[in-house]
């Protein structure tokens, strides 16, 4: 490919853009993860209405921080994005396959694991849930024995491990992790500060 094809190539692509960027699809699925706190934007205003996926997906071709969202909102905030299991395209459906089976990721549509996996355990995520409920969420309740398994599960999912690889990378039992994550409570006082330490929280009385 010449110097001329590369520029031609480039200038229509910068077309097709400006072009998806100003249809109603777009505009509301921006507008939408702007009203959820997901993303800001200069020209387009907050505003309330549920994007289908395609929409969703389209707008992601120019504005990558969408599909850098989107697994953990299909997975953590279904109700964000109208869509049905089968309308996954293929790359997308396997991402999600892997956060929920806890096997190891791989890059979606350019966007590493460590990218996409960082949302499913942001507070901002926890900001877009409180805003699709109009109503509000519940107050917050201390922290008991059965929120550790949740603290375990989404910081190992931040880091894009399987229980496996998690417990194998900073020595601990497989059994242990398994256990806490699943909500049991029967191990040692040690072993779960351990773990927590390796997300930098500590076990208070």
């Amino acid at each position: 490919m010449d110097y001329e094809e590369i520029i031609r190539k480039a200038a229509d692509k910068a077309r097709d853009d400006i072009a998806l960027a100003q249809e109603p699809g777009f505009i509301q699925t921006v507008a939408w993860f702007h009203y959820l706190g997901l993303l800001k934007h200069n020209k387009i205003l907050p505003h309330r209405h549920h994007p289908d996926l395609e929409d969703v997906l389209k707008a992601g071709e120019i504005e990558p921080r969408i599909l850098e969202l989107l697994p953990a909102v299909l997975i953590l905030l279904p109700e964000a994005v109208q869509f049905q299991r089968t309308d996954l395209p293929e790359d997308l459906a396997a991402v999600i396959d892997d956060i929920q089976n806890r096997r190891d990721c791989k890059p979606f549509r350019n966007i590493p694991p460590q990218k996409y996996c960082h949302w499913l355990s942001a507070p901002i995520i926890d900001i877009a849930r409180r805003r699709i409920d109009f109503r509000g969420a519940p107050r917050r309740r201390s922290a008991s024995a059965g929120d550790f398994g949740g603290i375990i599960r989404d910081g190992r999912l931040k880091l894009c491990l399987t229980q496996e690889s998690f417990a194998k990378k900073y020595n601990l039992s497989l059994r242990v992790v398994r256990d806490l994550e699943q909500g049991k409570t029967t191990a040692s006082i040690a072993a779960l500060s351990a773990i927590l330490r390796v997300f930098g929280r500590t076990l208070r009385a």
